[in-house]
C-alpha cells in the first residue's frame, strides 16, 4: 500500500518479499526534499531517479532525497 503526507505532497509505498522491504518508491506531487529513514538500517542504498535515470548510492539512518514537481524515485538496497 502507499501513503500520502497531504501537508509535504509525497507519496511512499514499499514493497515486500519474504517479509522484508524489497524496494520503497517515493513520488513528490509538490516537488522537495524528501527526507526517509532508510529502510535497510547499515546497508547502502541505491536511489534511481525518474526523470534523469541517474542512480546515486546514499547510506546512513535518514535519506535526503531533492526530487522535482510529480518526479518519482525508486530506492531498493544495494
Amino acid at each position: 500500500g502507499s501513503e500520502m503526507c497531504k501537508e509535504t505532497g509525497f507519496e511512499v509505498s514499499a514493497s515486500l518479499k519474504d517479509g522484508e522491504i524489497e524496494k520503497v518508491t517515493v513520488l513528490s506531487h509538490k516537488g522537495n526534499t524528501c527526507r526517509v529513514e532508510n529502510p535497510w538500517p547499515e546497508k547502502s542504498v541505491i536511489v534511481k531517479y525518474g526523470y534523469s535515470g541517474r542512480e546515486e548510492v546514499c547510506f546512513g539512518e535518514y535519506l535526503s532525497i531533492e526530487l522535482q514537481k510529480e518526479e518519482q524515485v525508486l530506492l531498493s538496497v544495494l
